[in-house]
């Protein structure tokens, strides 16, 4: 799986969304056009939630959670693989709060999982669906988990005087973060994702 993190300008939709990662599995049919997405988008001035997209070649499900959902989202991805282990052709079912939105896992063998979008509209079921080998999901469960850990991490900060935390103890966390999405970029081989995370991990650690 080719993971790619990548940063929103700031002009991007009224800047609604902060940042994001891709991810194209190994088991696609075109790598430019079949892809999943988790982006970070602010819902309000106190609020943030995340949006999972899910698209292959012109057909795509976009599916917006709130951070509890998220994290529930992530939870559950954590206890389907560890069952999966266990079990064969075992699945299990995520619904959104709108109760519109579903998220299906099914273990399709040993090694095998299918991950399924279910949206519904007017016309019906809008079904997008993708292929990942097992170890293709622990990848995509670390960096939603840091995504998620990197929102936590900012909205404590926001909080927090800063007599009480350093500029240094803010990018010590920062940096946290950073080396999961590198040691990710090194598994996957994704040289230009890790030299760029490099550069920026040598940017923080110079300024501690």
């Amino acid at each position: 799986m080719k993971i790619s993190n990548f940063v929103l300008s700031r002009n991007t939709i009224d800047n609604r969304f902060k940042y994001g990662i891709k991810f194209v599995p190994e088991k696609v049919l075109n790598k430019y056009l079949d892809y999943m997405l988790v982006v970070l988008k602010k819902l309000n001035e106190k609020e943030y939630g995340f949006n999972l997209t899910f698209k292959k070649d012109k057909l795509f499900n976009n599916i917006q959670l709130s951070t509890n959902e998220f994290k529930t989202y992530i939870n559950m991805l954590y206890d389907f693989y560890n069952s999966s282990e266990k079990e064969e052709n075992f699945e299990v079912e995520f619904i959104a709060k709108n109760s519109k939105d579903k998220i299906i896992l099914t273990s399709l063998n040993d090694n095998h999982i299918k991950v399924c979008s279910i949206k519904e509209n007017f016309n019906g079921e809008k079904r997008v669906f993708f292929i990942l080998m097992k170890e293709e999901l622990i990848d995509y469960i670390t960096s939603l988990n840091a995504v998620y850990r990197e929102n936590q991490i900012q909205r404590n900060l926001d909080g927090v005087s800063k007599e009480f935390i350093r500029k240094s103890e803010r990018d010590a966390l920062y940096l946290q973060t950073l080396y999961i999405w590198t040691n990710q970029a090194l598994d996957n081989k994704d040289i230009e994702a890790f030299e760029v995370l490099s550069s920026e991990i040598k940017k923080i650690k110079e300024n501690l």
